[in-house]
């Protein structure tokens, strides 16, 4: 979450289907306050958000200025993400707040208006399907983020290099980025982000090196004559992309 705010934000959750209350429920039982349960109009909508907010001892809400989230989750159908974060957008003030969606198929780009307006937003997709009708448990259930990556060519393992993820992510993002593990291991991503980038998918300025040793020894197997530095490592590690190719 972001600085200065609670390990277990107010959570406000934007409809309430399948997932919204799936959602709700896991959280609840995670021990998060549900502050509120939005919906858009009145009708059957409401009803379900009252019910559900009644579950989770929330307010069911048609104007989200009332809650106090300090967390908001989209949860709808992928085609009315975008058109509700445009309808929220002058609501409430969105600086220092943390907006979620959890569409498969939509980056975060879909809630733009909103980070534009202050608030950080993520995609953050369950892997499961919900069917109508069910309430299916989320506990064990891994959710795929959206994000960029740091990846290392060496194995990465330990409590000093996690320490030094943590510290180096939010040094060059400007204290925004959070650093999380995935088990991945990847030694071919500099050869795929040449690819991308010669395509125009990709921006090698935008690729952060770790400075250090390997850098050095890089170099001088490809014939530099001095210590590399972030620009110059992604200079020396392209040609052996371009001999894999």
């Amino acid at each position: 979450m972001l600085p200065g705010m609670a390990a277990k934000p107010r959570v406000a959750i934007v409809g309430a289907g399948n997932f919204g209350t799936a959602l709700a429920l896991a959280l609840q039982r995670a021990r998060y306050t549900i502050d509120a349960v939005i919906v858009r109009s009145g009708g059957e909508s409401l009803k379900k958000a009252q019910k559900l907010a009644k579950q989770v001892g929330a307010r069911a809400l048609t104007d989200l200025s009332l809650s106090r989230a300090e967390l908001i989750w989209f949860c709808m159908p992928d085609a009315e993400i975008a058109w509700a974060a445009r309808s929220l957008a002058g609501t409430v003030d969105w600086k220092g707040r943390v907006v979620l969606h959890s569409s498969g198929a939509l980056t975060s780009d879909a809630l733009a208006v909103l980070r534009s307006r202050g608030a950080t937003v993520a995609s953050v997709h369950p892997l499961m399907t919900f069917v109508r009708g069910s309430r299916p448990s989320l506990a064990g259930v891994p959710f795929v983020l959206e994000g960029d990556g740091l990846m290392s060519a060496r194995f990465w393992y330990g409590p000093h290099m996690t320490q030094w993820a943590e510290r180096w992510v939010p040094y060059w993002t400007g204290g925004k980025g959070v650093f999380a593990m995935s088990a991945e291991e990847d030694t071919g991503a500099m050869q795929a982000l040449t690819r991308l980038s010669a395509a125009g998918k990709a921006d090698l300025n935008r690729v952060l090196n770790q400075v250090n040793q390997d850098d050095t020894n890089l170099g001088a197997a490809l014939g530099a004559r001095r210590r590399a530095t972030p620009n110059r490592s992604m200079a020396l590690l392209a040609p052996l992309a371009r001999l894999h190719s």
